[in-house]
């Protein structure tokens, strides 16, 4: 029989050989049967790393929360304030929001070139700390 390897992003499982030697270390830890070891370590693997995964996403998302409960433009003025918007507010209701400000805000449109200022600030401060630039 041919000696067949299979790939699975960029990680190389396989062939009798390893199936051999796998499946003997397999046996002789009390779990024989095992007919594919390579199939088996390759599940393994992907489990392992969906896990992790899974583990790091729960990470980043709880820092990225901290981020903008904590991203003020200065010590007293929020940016989620500002534009009016929640924290868990969408790329699409901030933006939005943002839109409605910048035009009551605009100097052209009798606003003040200060207030425009903070819905800019406001508005790139919430867009660097979700990593929408």
């Amino acid at each position: 029989m041919a000696n067949q390897n299979n790939t699975e992003g960029g990680r190389q499982f396989g062939g009798e050989g390893f199936d051999t030697l796998f499946g003997n270390l397999l046996n002789s830890m009390g779990m024989s049967g095992t007919r594919n070891a390579s199939k088996m370590l390759k599940d393994m693997c992907i489990t392992v790393e969906l896990e992790y995964l899974k583990t790091m996403r729960g990470a980043i998302d709880n820092y990225i929360k901290i981020l903008q409960s904590k991203a003020p433009i200065s010590d007293s003025i929020n940016p989620f304030d500002v534009l009016g918007v929640s924290a868990n507010s969408t790329r699409e209701e901030v933006e939005s929001a943002y839109k409605a400000k910048a035009a009551k805000c605009h100097p052209d449109k009798g606003g003040s070139n200060s207030d425009m200022v903070k819905v800019n600030a406001a508005y790139e401060a919430i867009c660097r700390v979700r990593g929408w630039h």
